[in-house]
């Protein structure tokens, strides 16, 4: 069972696409949040996860746990709320590019409690393979309670936690609160995976060698969007991208959040500790799962079967290397 806990918003996406906010005509909600974009990609893809956070008793918050449950994602452990679910405003340029208005204030994504988690039917962490977050996770209270106390359980456990930087300098004081959020973090995590935008907003420079150094007992990952992705995995790993059409190429949303779950199918119950070709596949998994996620607008839109020829044959590979490894 792999855990996602975190954010879980609405993300209005202005109409017609290319429009500012402020010059729609129209918006089109599409459910968001990156742990809720990982856990129903899973969920699509055949593997068991859960969800952790909080929505509000509203209908944004009723559209988030009907995409959970109708992709398989176990919502036990979703809080209904009487705070709002938090809504992200999106303008996506003819080239995918996107910039965000967000009204996220006193939201029922932060608003998850110890208490609320204690008085859940079943422990988030009951079953767990792999526990998943993002440094938002840690950027208000008492979210950010939750999320370093499970931390904390997870590593107790010998749960692995995977950390996706996915920097939003917005959400924090200043750079050193953000900063030091992502050293407690890294310091737990067993695998780390950033984006160059990430390494860019803690002032660090995009490359493998940056990551390393602020996880060093970590299997860092880092995704170069349509050059492919790098890890170290007893030695530097490129990973080739699956290539696109620039016309092909429609919304950008999320295609971090569908690597993360590509990587986790990939890595099967070998865990971090899978072989080198084993990481490679689920490499490979991941940057298919990515290219697929930027093809529709929304996070998740294009994530849903009939898979895309990549997809499918980077699951048929990894499916391979797992029979070998049991024979």
């Amino acid at each position: 069972m792999i855990v996602c806990l975190g954010e879980a918003l609405i993300d209005l996406f202005a109409s017609p696409r290319g429009r500012d906010v402020d010059d729609a005509e129209a918006f089109l909600p599409c459910v968001g949040g990156a742990p809720v974009n990982v856990a129903v990609a899973l969920g699509r893809l055949g593997a068991p996860a859960r969800f952790v956070g909080a929505v509000g008793n509203d209908g944004h918050g009723r559209r988030v746990l009907a995409a959970l449950e109708s992709a398989g994602v176990d919502a036990r452990c979703v809080d209904r709320r009487r705070e709002r679910t938090g809504v992200t405003f999106v303008k996506v340029a003819r080239d995918g590019a996107r910039s965000f208005l967000f009204y996220r204030r006193d939201t029922a994504d932060t608003a998850l409690t110890a208490e609320a988690l204690a008085g859940f039917a079943l422990d988030p962490l009951e079953g767990a393979s792999w526990l998943v977050l993002g440094s938002t996770a840690l950027a208000a209270p008492p979210l950010s309670e939750v999320a370093a106390s499970l931390v904390r359980r997870a590593t107790e456990r010998g749960v692995p936690v995977l950390l996706d930087l996915n920097c939003r300098r917005h959400l924090w004081r200043d750079a050193e609160a953000l900063q030091r959020a992502m050293r407690s973090l890294c310091d737990a995590a067993a695998v780390v995976k950033a984006s160059e935008d990430d390494l860019a907003d803690l002032g660090l420079p995009a490359t493998l060698d940056a990551l390393r150094a602020i996880a060093p007992g970590a299997v860092p990952v880092l995704t170069l969007a349509e050059r492919g992705c790098v890890a170290d995995v007893g030695g530097a790993l490129t990973v080739e991208p699956v290539r696109l059409a620039p016309e092909a190429v429609i919304d950008a949303t999320g295609a971090g959040d569908a690597f993360v779950a590509g990587l986790l199918v990939g890595l099967g119950a070998d865990g971090p500790r899978a072989t080198r070709s084993r990481w490679e596949r689920a490499l490979a998994l991941g940057n298919a799962t990515g290219a697929l996620a930027v093809t529709a607008l929304g996070a998740l839109e294009a994530l849903r079967a009939p898979w895309s020829d990549a997809v499918r044959e980077a699951l048929a590979s990894v499916e391979r290397s797992g029979e070998r490894a049991t024979r």
